[in-house]
């Protein structure tokens, strides 16, 4: 998985083919989608957005018989041990057939490593990188409309921080942990009795599916926030606007 970031880095002029040029004119950007995000929250209205990317490629090979092999560590990192191929690739394509907006890497576009843009087609996508693209202030400031955020992922020392910097915003935190795949039905029923319109989620490739359940549920926002989870604690405070 990708955890940089540097979005830069892994983005390098290519000679695209014609598929890839339509896949680039299809693709909404990171600052489009923002504005779409700030809609739904102040309209009250549904936004789910799943981000996937190399290790869904590799776990969509694993899932139809390729001979990979995922370490314990890797499959215990991502939630996934004792999971049978079946059920990660039914809960992988659920999630990115349900959301709103699916958000395939964009190394995608050059490189078959990285190349998820089937999983499923659509007219439209959006920025894969958005979120390492939103600076802190346009964070904050989602923060601010929403006043209460539920963020979903495996530590709780990371939503403490997330909690302390938010209140400094006057936004209230609530967090659900969410370790396994086993987890992931019952954090959704969870989410339910949460009144956060924006919700954050790391939740690992066969509990993606969540994002898209939440927000159909009670017309929140939620967002495929992944390994940048880190860069949404708001480390870095300025002057309250």
């Amino acid at each position: 998985m990708i955890q940089s970031h540097l979005m830069m880095d892994f983005l390098k002029p290519s000679k695209l083919d014609l598929t890839s040029v339509i896949r680039c004119h299809n693709t909404i950007s990171a600052y489009a989608l923002y504005l779409l995000v700030g809609n739904a929250l102040l309209r009250q209205e549904d936004l789910s957005v799943v981000r996937m990317a190399d290790g869904e490629r590799l776990l969509h090979l694993w899932c139809r018989g390729g001979a990979l092999f995922l370490s314990e560590s890797w499959l215990r990192t991502e939630g996934l041990l004792e999971i049978t191929r079946e059920q990660v690739l039914e809960r992988m394509n659920r999630a990115s057939a349900s959301c709103t907006y699916f958000a395939p890497s964009l190394c995608g576009v050059y490189s078959r490593d990285f190349d998820v843009y089937p999983l499923p087609d659509r007219e439209r996508y959006v920025d894969f990188f958005f979120n390492q693209v939103w600076s802190e202030q346009l964070k904050i400031q989602l923060f601010e409309t929403a006043k209460h955020v539920l963020f979903i992922n495996r530590s709780p020392n990371m939503a403490e921080k997330m909690r302390k910097n938010a209140a400094h915003w006057g936004v209230k935190l609530t967090h659900l942990q969410l370790s396994d795949w086993r987890e992931a039905e019952g954090v959704v029923e969870k989410a339910k009795a949460v009144d956060a319109p924006l919700v954050l989620f790391s939740a690992g490739p066969a509990s993606k599916w969540i994002g898209p359940a939440i927000a159909q549920a009670g017309n929140k926002v939620a967002l495929d926030v992944g390994g940048a989870a880190p860069l949404w604690t708001i480390p870095t405070l300025g002057p309250k606007s």
